[in-house]
């Protein structure tokens, strides 16, 4: 290739860079066209304890909507903007002994995902989770050999 050609490729490169970044981040008037969300926040608890570090997700029944929070020492709380928008929720609820070397890589409080259904106003809430080993196979009991 000659210096035009790749002065030529470079460019072509570089305008698609632009336009894919104009693309993603949008035009006009953005985040206020975006539908009303609600902030959410709560606790949740394991036999009566904070779950030390875990994932709650509340997904809408209807448009599969995600609301997705961190639990750090037994609370959470919704991302601005990223909140719930009311209605019916499955809320499915993973908790660890500790963060581990990376997100869910700590050791299972209890096996797999705890679910429940809640129904929520079009308001922003606080919520408490109460999970018990009724509720759940303990970790320790786990065998997956």
């Amino acid at each position: 290739m000659d210096r035009r050609q790749v002065y030529f490729s470079k460019a072509c490169y570089l305008s698609g860079v632009v336009v894919l970044a104009a693309a993603i981040g949008g035009c006009g008037s953005g985040v206020t066209d975006a539908p009303e969300t609600f902030e959410i926040s709560g606790y949740v608890n394991y036999d009566g304890e904070p779950v030390p570090f875990g994932m709650i997700v509340f997904v809408d029944t209807v448009s599969q909507y995600r609301t997705v929070c961190k639990i750090n020492d037994g609370y959470y709380e919704s991302q601005p903007r990223k909140g719930h928008k009311g209605g019916k929720f499955d809320v499915l609820v993973t908790g660890y002994v500790n963060e581990g070397e990376g997100f869910n890589e700590g050791p299972p409080l209890w096996q797999g995902t705890w679910k429940t259904q809640v129904e929520l106003p079009a308001e922003s809430v606080e919520k408490t989770f109460d999970i018990s080993t009724d509720d759940v196979k303990p970790a320790e009991s786990f065998d997956p050999e």
